[in-house]
């Protein structure tokens, strides 16, 4: 395909040829929902890097980090080949369909492996528990102090370096 010919739009399917991993049957996809109260959705993620290889091994990686998750499980992996998208930048996407115990599960997971979009599937409407919203205001509240943290220690960074210091590497 010409690069002209192509659409801004990359979410429609007819575009983008994707193949499918499987990890779990739709049968136990339905007791996580149906019998423990679990949630479906689905985790899309664009990777882009100078070379394909580590555009391919970053999202193994993503799918790796997801199913190594407490609390969540991996049902598919859907993903498009490789692309040259110009500029020495290669893209992949990846659709990964995940069942979480939670909506605190679902936000943790968003803030530490920041999807490009995240898509709710069902169920079409839920009551949160105290426990669950104490759980994502804390992991919220968490996220901005270590943000703030590190700009804190950008800003400590850039003020030396225009002083013409150099300064010692932060320690965590």
């Amino acid at each position: 395909m010409a690069d002209e010919d192509r659409t801004e739009d990359r979410d429609e399917d007819e575009e983008l040829e994707f193949k499918e991993l499987r990890f779990m049957e739709e049968e136990e996809a339905d007791e996580l929902i149906e019998k423990k109260g679990w949630m479906h959705a689905r985790f899309v993620y664009e990777v882009q890097q100078a070379d394909a290889e580590t555009v391919q091994a970053a999202l193994k990686k993503i799918v790796a980090t997801l199913r190594a998750q407490d609390h969540i499980e991996v049902a598919e992996v859907k993903y498009t080949s490789v692309e040259d998208i110009g500029n020495n930048v290669h893209s992949m996407i990846g659709d990964v369909g995940v069942y979480a115990r939670g909506l605190d599960v679902l936000m943790m997971m968003v803030l530490n492996i920041t999807p490009s979009t995240v898509i709710l599937i069902e169920p079409e409407s839920r009551v949160l528990s105290i426990t669950e919203m104490q759980n994502i205001l804390g992991d919220v509240g968490s996220m901005m102090e270590h943000m703030a943290n590190e700009n804190i220690q950008l800003n400590i960074k850039l003020d030396g370096l225009a002083r013409g210091k150099m300064l010692e590497p932060a320690r965590d």
